[in-house]
């Protein structure tokens, strides 16, 4: 099973023949509630990105930036691998503060990488 959201899980969405889908399928309810606000804008981009879910658009305005931006937030409290409600997680500490990978993970999938590094 891809842990990843697919083009095949958003068959109506514009999205950019070489887009970055880097994203795990437990932020897929979000990518889906984004796409109403997206309008037709080009996806370039679905990904993690400092633990946050991450939709880069072509052709977008401001007010449809904003929205998805609002639309991102919500992945800071839910599982990135199932969607279940979690909080962002550091991989490791440095001199006693977090440092590493930062992910989003609910209990059960605190250990979970999307990544082989």
């Amino acid at each position: 099973m891809n842990i990843y959201i697919s083009k095949s899980d958003l068959p109506t969405a514009s999205i950019a023949e070489d887009a970055r889908l880097y994203a795990g399928r437990g932020w897929l309810a979000l990518v889906q509630e984004a796409m109403p606000v997206i309008c037709g804008a080009q996806i370039r981009a679905i990904r993690e990105d400092a633990g946050l879910l991450r939709i880069e658009l072509a052709n977008a305005n401001a007010e449809m930036r904003a929205l998805v931006k609002a639309i991102e937030a919500k992945s800071a409290s839910m599982c990135e691998i199932c969607g279940e409600p979690g909080s962002l997680r550091w991989e490791g500490l440095k001199d006693g503060k977090p440092a590493g990978w930062h992910r989003v993970r609910c209990d059960l999938h605190v250990d979970t990488r999307t990544s082989s590094w």
